[in-house]
């Protein structure tokens, strides 16, 4: 995995000390043969804090590199095109080739170069003397600074929105717009948001050696297959993308790094060192359809939408449910006819796909009469606009909450009051009671918010044995203890 050094999240250097001495040993390097001519005492002394907060970054997105598992997968970009940085406010091509010219000297970093005429930029990671001093700080958490507006809405289209197929359409890349009081809102709602969880620590219970492991770790359970976890602890703050040139379709909520693991890690995962668990909004999709056209499908909480009929129906348990729900989530996103179910797929039902689809049309007809057109994405609307109630409810009271699109993780104990706010978000938007599941590694006992709950100091050695996540969760406590010791 690999991002620009400018979108990993930024920290001010007072939570950042384990970066002030490479830093200081760098601008050395970087100060040494600086130009000074026709420059005043003033001019020179701004120009070098203006390295300086560059240089700091460049080497914080290396940190940060260095750090996410696993480490061999992980390089930060620095493109070296003379005009990739015009629109950039703060960062000139000649500082950045300046610093990395410095590193280079020092020998800190390996260097895969790339070049404009073949489209992909310079990468680099720590070596050598820079990833010692990082191999002695160990895994730290920093408060980050919120990122700005600006960068928290994205609305996409494809190159040719026209095009018939995803060929002809193209890559969907960002576009303008003009911003409204919706997209005001949107911004304002996620600014809160992550200036709120930027505040909390959100690791993993994994100890050093299932760490060193996650290249290995393929999650079949989930259909994840042929993908490697990537876990980088810095990505926690969320970005809003909406789809086909329209604030009317997508607008789900991306980047925070449990979002992208497979399903079976998230039991895992820990906020502010409490173990978890994920409540899920079931048959999301299909419920937000049918409720939008007046179905009150909520009636029934125990009926199982995706029993369409077949023989033996063994409910959630059953093998097909998993093709069922694949195929009608599919159907309703796929507005070219191009899907397809696998070869596996359809040995598991024991049908075609023709066969599959004329149970469902009886079913459900008002899924066969969305064939084509695309109204998947506006379905992710509706269920943006749900999460993002979710969301600010829970932050109202103080409470962190994941989300991973229509499924939403806590620290155990709080499943009860998430389930209460899903409940009623969910009926605000839709007017129908939703249905929901729980999923959790630790047996949930009773409705006592205490119970379950691990805190910092229940987790040394015992979750952790001394491992990169315990530096990790340590350093956050001394954080929000206010003692900033890192």
């Amino acid at each position: 995995m690999s991002k620009i050094f400018y979108q990993y999240p930024v920290t001010l250097p007072e939570n950042r000390p384990f970066i002030e001495d490479v830093l200081n040993q760098l601008m050395l390097t970087v100060e040494d043969g600086f130009p000074t001519r026709g420059m005043t005492k003033e001019n020179r002394t701004a120009r070098i804090n203006e390295i300086r907060v560059v240089a700091g970054n460049i080497l914080h997105s290396l940190y940060l590199a260095y750090h996410s598992f696993p480490r061999a997968k992980n390089t930060v970009v620095i493109p070296l095109e003379t005009g990739h940085y015009k629109n950039i406010a703060g960062i000139s091509f000649s500082i950045v080739k300046r610093i990395f010219n410095s590193l280079v000297e020092l020998n800190w970093i390996w260097v895969k170069k790339g070049s404009e005429l073949s489209g992909k930029a310079t990468q680099v990671k720590a070596i050598n003397d820079l990833a010692a001093s990082f191999e002695q700080t160990g895994l730290v958490w920093a408060k980050q600074v919120p990122k700005p507006h600006k960068e928290l809405v994205y609305l996409k289209n494809f190159s040719n929105p026209q095009g018939k197929n995803k060929k002809e359409r193209g890559k969907s890349k960002s576009i303008e717009f003009v911003e409204d009081d919706f997209v005001f809102s949107c911004r304002e709602n996620l600014y809160a948001f992550n200036s709120f969880i930027t505040q909390h620590c959100i690791s993993i219970s994994l100890d050093d050696s299932e760490i060193g492991s996650l290249k290995n770790n393929k999650d079949k359970e989930s259909g994840d297959m042929g993908r490697d976890a990537f876990v980088d602890l810095s990505s926690i703050q969320l970005r809003r993308v909406f789809s086909r040139g329209s604030f009317s379709k997508g607008g789900r909520f991306y980047g925070g790094w449990w979002q992208s693991i497979p399903s079976s890690l998230r039991s895992k995962l820990l906020i502010d060192g409490n173990r978890t668990i994920e409540v899920d909004y079931s048959s999301m999709a299909l419920s937000c359809l049918l409720g939008l056209l007046g179905e009150k499908v909520g009636l029934d909480l125990d009926k199982d939408l995706y029993d369409i009929g077949l023989p033996d129906w063994c409910g959630s348990n059953d093998p097909r449910r998993k093709v069922v729900k694949r195929f009608i989530n599919s159907f309703l996103n796929d507005d070219s006819g191009s899907f397809r179910l696998t070869k596996d797929e359809l040995q598991i039902i024991s049908m075609s796909k023709a066969e599959l689809r004329t149970l469902v049309a009886a079913k459900y007809p008002e899924v066969e009469m969305h064939y084509r057109s695309g109204i998947g994405l506006n379905l992710q609307f509706i269920d943006s606009k749900i999460a993002e109630k979710v969301m600010l409810k829970m932050m109202q009271r103080n409470v962190v909450v994941l989300p991973v699109h229509d499924s939403f993780i806590v620290r155990l104990g709080m499943h009860h009051l998430l389930k209460e706010v899903m409940f009623e978000s969910f009926y605000e938007v839709i007017g129908n009671p939703p249905r929901m599941t729980t999923e959790s590694a630790v047996k949930v006992h009773s409705g006592d918010p205490s119970e379950g709950i691990v805190t910092v100091s229940d987790t040394k050695d015992s979750l952790f044995n001394r491992s990169q996540m315990d530096n990790y969760l340590g350093s956050w406590s001394s954080w929000s203890h206010g003692k900033n010791n890192y």
